[in-house]
């Protein structure tokens, strides 16, 4: 049994209403979310990959009422945490939108984290970005060895390399002018 203030019983877990709001977005959205506890701050996070933005869970949890979140010291926060693909195809659509509004946002962790902030995912692709998104999660794991790449991994690739080398390796051929691009855009 969880103490009043909302801390965590002495054998862990989070107490019984979290349980039960963790679950509400599973049910609504589909979304795997954990209630995950920082004994530092004493605050509670649910935390879930890809699906629903933060403000949707929010809102949910919001019309659960305000007794579902009663008793948690330090309130609730939420975090969606974006999978290797919805970062890469993050990347490569910052890097190819050309709404000609202004400068190009920046490729790094946080240009993707503020791109996908209000977009539900996974969003869908289009064949190229799926041969784009492949290609760079490949790559990036090749750098290093290991079968994970982070955020910023993924962009500093985007950053350096840019995407025409991706396309090349597929099987599709690339028109002229994005073939002299690959080749002498360097």
């Amino acid at each position: 049994m969880p103490d009043r203030d909302g801390t965590p019983p002495p054998g862990g877990g989070p107490p019984c209403s979290l349980r039960a709001l963790a679950a509400l977005p599973t049910r609504e959205f589909g979304a795997e979310v954990e209630p995950l506890h920082d004994p530092d701050t004493g605050r509670w996070t649910l935390e879930w990959t890809d699906g629903e933005t933060v403000e949707r869970v929010r809102r949910a949890v919001r019309a659960a009422g305000p007794e579902a979140t009663r008793g948690l010291r330090h309130g609730l926060h939420f975090r969606r945490r974006l999978s290797k693909t919805a970062v890469a195809l993050g990347a490569v659509r910052l890097t190819t939108c050309t709404d000609g509004s202004g400068p190009r946002p920046s490729v790094d962790a946080a240009g993707v984290e503020a791109f996908w902030r209000d977009v539900r995912l996974p969003s869908p692709l289009t064949e190229r970005e799926a041969l784009l998104v492949y290609g760079l999660i490949y790559q990036a794991h090749d750098n290093h060895g290991r079968n994970e790449a982070g955020p910023e991994q993924i962009c500093r690739l985007v950053r350096q390399a840019g995407l025409a080398v991706f396309l090349l390796r597929g099987p599709q051929a690339l028109p002229p002018a994005q073939l002299l691009t690959a080749r002498y855009a360097a």
